[in-house]
């Protein structure tokens, strides 16, 4: 009888805890729109971490259009945090990505309009449960604009694990990036107005300044 009521307990908790927390893994670029012949840089964040879902370690591979962008450059870590949330203690972590390799097969260059991201923390998983943030970059690519056209940043493939090694499950929210010509792109109305009225302004006050003052 003891435990059908300490069952019951627990499946009232479980009812009215509400759901939980879910994890979300995104593409995010850094501007909709830019030039050809400009770069433009791309983040890779998480966020709905927390409690004991500290990240361990990650694997993917992000999907772009090799036609319209080309990959110059991988930046592990969150500057806003100054410094890798995998990497806490400084114990290191193993790493693969175009230019980055400390993983003994690291396959970073893979097809054409396709790279591989990996990191695994070395950090105690006490260390990351205590002391990684909820939310945060895990990385940031740099891309160059080849052409006019647009690029889908997707993620094709996705491995999370916590800080003990158990998987991890998160949903994903890919992103775009419109490359346009470079006399395509309109400056901004907001902008436009914000000119004329400084020069209207300016024009007025230079007018004021010349007038005779009265004695």
């Amino acid at each position: 009888m003891k435990n059908v009521i300490a069952n019951l307990a627990s499946l009232v908790m479980l009812l009215g805890a509400g759901p939980a927390q879910a994890i979300i893994l995104a593409v995010t670029p850094s501007s909709q729109t830019v030039a050809t012949g400009s770069s433009t840089t791309v983040s890779l964040s998480i966020a709905g971490l927390g409690g004991a879902a500290a990240l361990g370690g990650f694997d993917l591979d992000l999907g772009f259009n090799p036609s319209i962008l080309s990959l110059r450059e991988v930046y592990f870590g969150d500057p806003g945090l100054s410094g890798d949330q995998l990497d806490l203690a400084h114990a290191g972590a193993v790493i693969c990505s175009p230019g980055h390799d400390t993983s003994p097969s690291c396959p970073a260059d893979l097809d054409g309009g396709m790279i591989n991201l990996l990191e695994l923390s070395l950090d105690a998983p006490d260390a990351l449960n205590a002391f990684q943030a909820d939310s945060f970059i895990l990385g940031t690519f740099l891309f160059d604009t080849l052409s006019p056209g647009q690029s889908v940043l997707s993620i094709n493939r996705l491995v999370l694990a916590d800080a003990f090694g158990g998987r991890l499950i998160a949903d994903i929210q890919s992103g775009h990036i419109t490359v346009a010509a470079p006399n395509a792109i309109p400056a901004p109305s907001s902008l436009v107005l914000l000119a004329a009225g400084m020069v209207i302004l300016m024009a007025v006050s230079e007018k004021r300044s010349r007038r005779p003052r009265r004695r």
